[in-house]
């Protein structure tokens, strides 16, 4: 598919690093993902509504995240094209006449593996193990140990009449977290901002500790 934004492969291939077997299919999704909707597509918030509508699920279909276009307004709409406008029209009468919502499983099981996406795939597999609880330890409950982790520090640091920023600690934290092979639903935490802005920061954490 052609596109008039240049900075589609680039966002594309920061967005998922090729580093896997797998990278051409990944890299190749991701950047139908970014040419629909101007994004990568939220997977993992999709895998967690319980009620998508038919018009959402034909987007999901076709790789492209329905949040993101409503946001991107009816620029994003035209630069679909025709052929993909009615393909997701004609998806979403299917679909409706079928169930009037569905969850990001069932439109998968729909879809089959050819036919689904493979962010879509990849995010229903992992919601599927973390309700088995097949999942890397500790996936569900990551903020809670990292802010136990960051006690630990914290107290430490105490007794040693020292003591760290709340940049410091979550760097600290994220290290730690992965030493103990502690990760998000995502996979393994590499940004301490996320530590900071999830688990630590204001009344999460921070706040309550005495500096």
């Amino acid at each position: 598919m052609q596109t008039s934004n240049p900075n589609v492969a680039g966002s594309a291939q920061q967005g998922r690093a090729a580093t896997s077997p797998d990278a051409d299919a990944e890299y190749s999704a991701a950047f139908t993902e970014v040419a629909h909707s101007g994004a990568l597509v939220d997977w993992d918030y999709w895998s967690k509504r319980k009620k998508i509508s038919p018009h959402e699920a034909a987007m999901l279909a076709n790789s492209i995240d329905p949040s993101r276009v409503e946001s991107n307004g009816q620029q994003r709409h035209d630069d679909w094209g025709h052929e993909l406008r009615m393909r997701i029209e004609k998806m979403a009468i299917a679909f409706a006449e079928e169930c009037d919502t569905w969850t990001l499983k069932g439109l998968a099981e729909k879809l089959g593996d050819s036919g689904s996406p493979l962010g879509m795939r990849h995010a229903v597999a992992q919601s599927h193990k973390s309700v088995s609880g097949q999942s890397s330890p500790n996936t569900d409950d990551w903020r809670e140990k990292a802010r136990q982790i960051a006690d630990e520090f914290f107290a430490n640091d105490t007794q040693s009449g020292v003591r760290d920023s709340l940049q410091g600690y979550s760097k600290r934290v994220m290290e730690e977290m992965q030493a103990q092979k502690i990760h998000s639903p995502r996979g393994q935490i590499v940004n301490p901002n996320t530590i900071q802005r999830d688990a630590l920061q204001g009344d999460k954490w921070w706040k309550k500790q005495q500096k």
